[in-house]
Formats: structure tokens, sequence, C-alpha cells
């Protein structure tokens, strides 16, 4: 029994929380990411003088930038972490300048204040198209000046700022639109909290990092349940960019120095409609794979079907074999995908009429009624009408 009056906040948001923008798979191919200086770090005009071959290569291209930062963290080398240290800190225990970054509590004003208009300014200064969210979710407090509170059994409870968080979100998005007709804001969740009402202003979802050290197989670690929970990014709104685990897999025989797991994983990606952006693989096998995407989505309005939805008609007579298709006006790429140990044959089932079906990568005529797709990999097929 409660021993007086309890309070609860909570909130329903409803998902998808945004439209995907129009041609955002064209996005794998724009999308560039500027690093930081730590010790200027959440100042992002300092901050960003790390990347200024990277930005000076983006200003004359088709490239969007994103560059790193937080929302509740700050280098303490910063002369506003040192004067605002007393308010900033989450925890009343903390220590000003323990490590060379500090976890912030965002709900303070000057906080939110100082993280966007160093946003701003980095914009201004480079020309930046966005800021990449690290740990893209809110940091709980105990802090009873930050929301903590004493529960009813007298033990410290954390807060959660979701809507603080939120807050430096939305102006920074609003801000940043202002000036630009295309943003790539990325919040980077990794089977971590996806808080909607923080990433419903990021136009990208980065996962995928939580593999590293752990991987030893994509096609069983990310299997169908995982993948449509989470990496498809429908029911969320914003567009999945996948990051890549093999150069830091934990495991010598499954890892970037051969090409079949970046084969095997881009393989998974195109199954789910996934954005890759292409570290920590094996970059050849990668190229090779999605060059066929990457051309048939430029400039063109591309709709997805899945496999795992029936109606449309597409369909492999081996069990074994999914096939998810990118449609457009005259034309097909189908992922015919083989995710099991053995290489397997099958005969692909397209609705249509085609002129010619020819193999995406080879550039080769096939004939989708023998069809031999090796194991754990892929055939791309190209279908043009007649």
């Amino acid at each position: 029994a409660l021993d007086g009056k309890k309070e609860i906040s909570f909130g329903i948001q409803a998902s998808p929380v945004r439209p995907r923008p129009q041609h955002w798979r064209e996005l794998e191919a724009r999308y560039t990411f500027v690093p930081t200086n730590m010790k200027y770090f959440a100042y992002v005009p300092n901050a960003s003088d790390a990347a200024l071959k990277v930005l000076e290569g983006a200003k004359n291209t088709d490239k969007l930038t994103s560059a790193y930062s937080f929302l509740n963290n700050v280098s303490t080398s910063l002369a506003e972490y040192n004067l605002f240290f007393d308010d900033w800190k989450r925890e009343e225990s903390q220590k000003k300048g323990e490590f060379y970054l500090d976890v912030v509590a965002p709900n303070i004003k000057s906080w939110q204040d100082f993280a966007v208009y160093s946003y701003v300014l980095g914009m201004q200064k480079y020309g930046l198209n966005g800021i990449y969210y690290d740990l893209a979710w809110p940091t709980p407090s105990k802090n009873l000046r930050h929301g903590g509170f004493i529960n009813e059994f007298g033990v410290p409870e954390a807060k959660w700022p979701i809507m603080a968080v939120r807050s430096i979100a939305k102006r920074a998005y609003t801000e940043f639109r202002k000036y630009n007709k295309e943003t790539v804001f990325t919040g980077h969740v990794s089977s971590n909290p996806i808080a909607l009402p923080i990433t419903s202003f990021c136009d990208i979802l980065l996962d995928g990092e939580q593999f590293a050290g752990v991987l030893h197989s994509y096609s069983k670690q990310l299997d169908e349940d995982r993948a449509l929970a989470e990496f498809t990014a429908r029911q969320f709104g914003s567009p999945l960019l996948f990051l890549p685990e093999l150069a830091k897999s934990g495991n010598a025989n499954y890892s970037n120095k051969t090409p079949e797991p970046t084969i095997e994983m881009t393989a998974i990606c195109y199954l789910y409609d996934m954005l890759v952006w292409p570290l920590f693989c094996h970059s050849g096998a990668f190229i090779k794979y999605r060059k066929p995407f990457t051309d048939f989505v430029k400039n063109s309005d591309v709709e997805f079907l899945p496999y795992w939805e029936k109606n449309h008609g597409i369909s492999a007579s081996n069990p074994n074999i999914k096939i998810s298709v990118y449609r457009k006006k005259g034309e097909l790429l189908a992922a015919v995908v083989n995710l099991t140990e053995k290489s397997e044959n099958t005969k692909v089932v397209i609705p249509g009429k085609y002129s010619s079906v020819k193999d995406a990568v080879s550039g080769e005529k096939v004939l989708p009624d023998e069809l031999t797709v090796p194991a754990k990999s892929l055939r791309l097929l190209l279908f043009n009408e007649k």
C-alpha cells in the first residue's frame, strides 16, 4: 500500500513518427560522417576541425555531412564545462574533470542552449547537414535537482529526462531546417532504448554496433525475428543505417579479411531493406554486391517488396530461398538469398513479362528457371520489362 499520493508521468506516441523522404535509399551513397576532436567535444565548430579534408571533399559533391557529437556528453577540457559544472553535473557526487568526457543533465536550460548553439555554429562554419548523436537516448539521473526522487521505501530513484533530450533534438532540427533543404541527423541506437520522442528528429537511425566483439554469424545472430523487430525500422519512421562490425568481430574466422562474411551481411541487408554504412567490412565484396543497388535507386521512385509479404506473387520454388525485390518503372532488382550452409538450386517466379533477365553483378544473362545460389550468399537479378 502507498503512504500518500504518488504521481506517475507517461506518454503514448504513435509510430511511425514520420514519413520517409523521397529517394531516401540514396542516403547510403551520400552519407558522410564528420569525426571529432575529443578535446573540443560537444563544441562542434572546433571539434570538426579534425575533419577538414572530409568537409572540403563533401562541399562540392552530392554528399550530406553529419558531425559527431552527443546530446548529453561534453569534453571536460571546455571552458563552458568548468564554468557550468555545478549546474550540469548529472549526479551530486560527480567529480569535476575525472574523465576526458562527462555526462551532463540535459534538462538544464544552460546546457540545452549551449548544445544547440554549438550545433548551429558548426552548421554556419562548415555547412553541416546534421549532427550524429552517439548514444541517442536519455541518461537517467538520481539527482534530486534533476528530477530524481526518493521512493516510498526511502530508496533513491532515477528520472529518465526524455522530454529534455527531445527538446535539444527538436531545437537543433528546427534550426538546421531553416537553412538546409535536406538534413542528415543521425541517431545511434544499437539495441538500446529507441526513444521515439527523440528519434522523431533524426533522419537516420544507426544500428549494428552491438555485434562488436561477439560476432560469429550474421545469419544466426541477425535472424528473421530480430531483423523484423529492430532492423527494418519500418515501424519507427526513420530509415535504418546498418553498421558492420566484421573488423571488430572478435572472431578470426569471421571477419573482414575474407569476402564471404561481408557477402552474407550484404544479403541480409537486401532482404530487409537496410541501408549500410560500409565500415569494418570487406570493401571489395561490399562494392561488388552493392553497386547494383546504388545504381538502381539513384534518382528513382523505388518500391520494396519484402519476402515475408506474399501478395506480390514473387516466389522461389525452393523453400530455403528468400527473395526481396526492389521495383521501379520498367525494372526489378531481385535479391535471391540463400542463408543455409550449402548451395541451393531454385526457380524464381516473377509475375509479368520481361524482355531480359541478367545477373546484376556480372552482367551476364541468366535463366531464372535454373538458378544456383551459393551458401550464405545471394544472386542479384535485374529484370527489364518488355
